[in-house]
Parts: structure tokens; C-alpha cells; sequence
């Protein structure tokens, strides 16, 4: 890991893309997906098919480690009850 005088220089010469390098698309969905984070209120026509699509991707790739809050709500919940 890079730290201190080393930081700019690695940041300077790193091979990863810089924001300005991205696609349009890219851009866009990256700033979506800050928004929906944020709390965007978006709804279902807001976006294409596809772009809710590729926001979904996103998230996954992300949050690898968050699992699908649609699926957790929809998981049906055991039945504890001693009737």
C-alpha cells in the first residue's frame, strides 16, 4: 500500500481508469446509482429497462457482499408461533 511521498506518484502512474476516461454511460450510471444510494426518489419509468438493468449490475459489483433487499423482503419468514 502507497502512502506519503510514494501516494502521488503511484496515483500519477496507476493503470486503473480515471473518472474522465469512463464512457458516458458509465458516467451516468455511476451517478445514478449515487443518487438511488442517496435516496433519489426514481421511479419505474425514470430509467430504461436496461440502465435498471445495468443499475442492479452495479450495485452487485459494489456491494458484492449486500444481498438483494427485494429478495430479503420477499423471504418468506418461519412460523414461531406455538398455537
Amino acid at each position: 500500500m502507497e502512502n506519503g511521498a510514494n501516494l502521488a506518484w503511484a496515483c500519477e502512474h496507476c493503470q486503473k481508469k480515471s473518472y474522465q476516461d469512463l464512457h458516458d454511460y458509465t458516467k451516468k450510471m455511476l451517478n445514478t446509482y449515487g443518487l438511488q444510494q442517496g435516496g433519489y426518489p426514481f421511479r419505474a419509468d425514470d430509467l430504461t429497462l436496461t440502465e435498471w438493468c445495468d443499475l442492479g449490475r452495479l450495485a452487485k459489483i459494489l456491494n458484492p457482499n449486500r444481498g438483494c433487499p427485494a429478495m430479503m423482503m420477499a423471504a418468506p419468514q418461519p412460523n414461531t408461533s406455538t398455537e
